[in-house]
């Protein structure tokens, strides 16, 4: 289980791959291994860019699935605002191309 909570964070704006990359280990509140399962969380006036979730999560997509669709039954991105969600998917299907 992966759980990513953006709300710690001053921050509105994430962007680069090469931050999600920092921010995989920064915004981490809960790591188990062997369970498939990812949660994230921000508030709305976040935005999380989809280069942002592609450096963030370039090697956990590819753990929760093949298709968007069996990624998107591993993930619990309800606490997420509509924006960064449509940023999440854009990241979901370059990580899986």
């Amino acid at each position: 289980m992966y759980i990513y909570d953006f709300r710690l964070s001053k921050h509105t704006l994430f962007a680069g791959p090469r931050h999600g990359a920092q921010g995989f280990k920064e915004f981490q509140v809960l790591t188990r291994r062997h369970s498939n399962f990812l949660k994230i969380m921000c508030r709305d006036d976040q935005l999380i860019t989809s280069s942002y979730f592609y450096g963030m999560l370039f090697n956990i997509i590819p753990l929760l699935g093949k298709t968007v669709q069996e990624v998107t039954a591993n993930c619990n991105i309800e606490d997420l605002n509509q924006r960064s969600k449509e940023e999440f998917f854009r990241a979901v299907r370059r990580i899986l191309m």
